[in-house]
Order: structure tokens, then C-alpha cells, then sequence
């Protein structure tokens, strides 16, 4: 999936920048993308990696995966 990728490059960026390892919610992700045209409507109806940066990038980063779980395992928009 386009966020989860998108997540675990942004973890491993993190990583290798900080030494620390932190877990980050593809919900957010998921939630908070529009899309722009290219690649779904947003949300679990597809997006894009540069779509998901540029949404994290707008909201000054991203939560964690404690704080903002991940609920849309049945294939749709979860309420966080």
C-alpha cells in the first residue's frame, strides 16, 4: 500500500538520521492525504507516495503509531 511505504521509508530516513527508531501511523497517512488527481481519491482509494510527503510536510510531520492507531484494516477510511 502507498502509505505504508511511504511510512516506512519516512522510519528509515528517521533512523538513519537520529540512531532512534520510531514507529509512525500509516493512519494519519491515510486519513489526512487528498487526492490530487494522480493515483485515487486519497484515503484507503489510493494516493501516492509524494502525495503522503507533501501531506506531512503541510501538517509539520507525522504522529506516532501510539498516538493515532491504525483502523482501517477492513479496507476502508477508519474514525481514529
Amino acid at each position: 500500500c502507498w502509505a505504508f511505504s511511504t511510512v516506512e521509508a519516512l522510519k528509515t530516513y528517521w533512523a538513519m538520521q537520529t540512531g532512534n527508531l520510531q514507529e509512525f501511523s500509516e493512519q494519519f497517512v491515510l486519513d489526512c492525504t487528498q487526492s490530487n488527481g494522480c493515483g485515487g481519491t486519497g484515503g484507503c482509494q489510493g494516493a501516492t507516495p509524494k502525495q503522503a510527503l507533501a501531506t506531512i510536510e503541510k501538517y509539520g510531520g507525522i504522529p506516532s503509531e501510539w498516538t493515532y492507531s491504525y483502523t482501517s484494516y477492513p479496507g476502508t477510511n477508519g474514525v481514529a
